[in-house]
């Protein structure tokens, strides 16, 4: 029955993080909190409703995750985001079928790279990658060459044709102050993990 107490939670996070909720969402944010006494309902009802939970919150659970490995700052902002970790906070340790975490995968698109910050950020906070990894920032690359990690990524990676190399590290440059601003990314960095020998790669 806990499952329901959980289902209950996520949809008021949900109806709060929406300026304009659907109209079921509304109705089922009205209807869940009565589930912290359920005690008197029949053993059968509460099975169905139990297993509709799960069904609802796995749902809920794909869809965020594949919200995080599909990032675009045209569409989203650092905010919305932020919203969607904060729901689901396990989602940032989501992996892709390549074996990539969210922030992992956003270092191979320029549309995604402005959230590495956040989600080093919010991986740092749930520990994700381990407790030396900065969220997973020095974690190595699945597909990355020469076993790099996103940070090594972040100084070399970009494209072969000149016009679009030249907005690959307008992107990079942005998102390594940003990791500076927020003391992910350090001075001793540039010896440890060999940082000059990746950007002139």
């Amino acid at each position: 029955h806990n499952l329901l107490k959980v289902v209950c939670v996520v949809v008021i996070k949900l109806k709060l993080q929406m300026s304009s909720p659907t109209v079921y969402l509304e109705k089922l944010a009205t209807v869940l909190p009565k589930c912290a006494n359920i005690s008197g309902l029949p053993p059968d009802v509460l099975k169905i409703l139990d297993d509709e939970s799960k069904t609802f919150l796995e749902n809920i659970r794909s869809k965020t995750n594949q919200f995080l490995h599909d990032l675009d700052d045209k569409k989203y902002t650092e905010d919305q985001v932020e919203s969607m970790i904060d729901l689901l906070p396990s989602s940032v340790a989501s992996k892709n079928r390549w074996g990539m975490l969210p922030i992992q995968a956003a270092v191979f698109y320029s549309n995604r790279k402005k959230f590495i910050p956040l989600l080093a950020q919010e991986g740092a906070t749930h520990n994700i990658g381990g407790t030396e990894s900065r969220g997973g920032l020095l974690n190595q690359v699945p597909t990355a060459t020469d076993s790099k990690n996103v940070i090594q990524c972040l100084t070399n990676f970009g494209a072969s044709d000149a016009t679009r190399r030249l907005e690959f590290d307008k992107h990079d440059c942005a998102v390594l102050q940003d990791l500076r601003s927020r003391n992910f990314l350090i001075r001793e960095d540039i010896q440890s993990i060999n940082l000059l020998a990746h950007s002139s790669v």
